[in-house]
């Protein structure tokens, strides 16, 4: 078993963004995440660990500056996305026959 710790500032990425760029690498390694003073930390475990570490953090930063912006996006755009929703809906409602 090979392990790779990937450490990213708490102040920078939110405890959301964390989870979903964890979530991103279950299907290829065993992964946890923890908490230290003022970084996450993303535990990363499996028998065949790719030898270029390097790249494989590369790769997992840019997932968690994807998700990052995905949520800052989502926070900024919560409110639009709620009255879209509640105007489709209300749209979607059958006609009433008088």
């Amino acid at each position: 078993m090979r392990y790779l710790d990937v450490h990213l500032d708490a102040e920078a990425f939110s405890h959301r963004a964390v989870v979903a760029t964890a979530h991103r690498h279950t299907d290829r390694f065993t992964v946890g995440v923890g908490r230290e003073s003022r970084h996450w930390v993303l535990h990363f475990a499996a028998d065949d660990l790719p030898a270029d570490e390097e790249a494989l953090r590369a790769s997992i930063l840019r997932d968690a500056l994807d998700e990052q912006l995905r949520d800052m996006v989502r926070e900024r755009t919560g409110s639009l996305h709620e009255t879209l929703i509640r105007a489709a809906l209300l749209g979607a409602r059958p006609a009433q026959e008088f």
